[in-house]
């Protein structure tokens, strides 16, 4: 007798059933869950000029519902966040490596390219995910996460351009 997948697909959204998140499904669409859409920090957050990314997401009442956010993360061993690890929740361990993604195939097409990388730091082919984890003492820094070798990068919000998943619920159910 097989076990019940851990990840459940329900039309735009994906169901974690041992978190307890509720995670955004993307897909190949010119619109606001396009899964090729890159994003710096402060497009996701930030209401100044315009409406940020996840306030679009809640104001679209995305999957009938209004209280979407940003992913946390827990950041390394060696420099925690403080923050519970929703973003490193979803990656499938062991990681198997490239060329391929360390996410289950039911949050929709992965993105071939992350873009917005530069190769000093991090490999241009690997999706680099943003999480709204950043450290108080380096306000221009917030973590991702790269989807290949579940690597965290440590990234200058203006700066760096990578993907974004937005999440609802309390991991864990807490």
């Amino acid at each position: 007798m097989t076990s019940p997948a851990r990840f459940v697909s329900a039309w735009v959204t994906v169901s974690d059933r041992r978190t307890c998140l509720e995670w955004e499904q993307k897909w190949g669409v010119s619109a606001l869950h396009d899964v090729t859409n890159l994003y710096n920090w402060f497009e996701l957050v930030s209401d100044y000029p315009t409406p940020s990314w996840i306030t679009q997401v809640n104001q679209e009442r995305f999957g009938g519902h209004g209280d979407w956010r940003v992913p946390a993360s827990a950041g390394p061993p060696w420099d925690p966040t403080g923050h519970l690890p929703e973003l490193e929740s979803v990656m499938t361990v062991p990681c198997p490596g490239d060329p391929t993604a360390c996410i289950d195939p039911a949050f929709g097409p992965f993105p071939v390219n992350a873009g917005g990388c530069d190769p000093t730091y991090c490999n241009p082919d690997h999706p680099v995910y943003w999480s709204v984890s950043a450290d108080p003492g380096s306000p221009a820094y917030a973590w991702a996460v790269d989807f290949v070798n579940g690597n965290w990068l440590y990234s200058r919000k203006r700066f760096y351009l990578w993907y974004v998943r937005a999440v609802r619920g309390s991991l864990y159910g807490e």
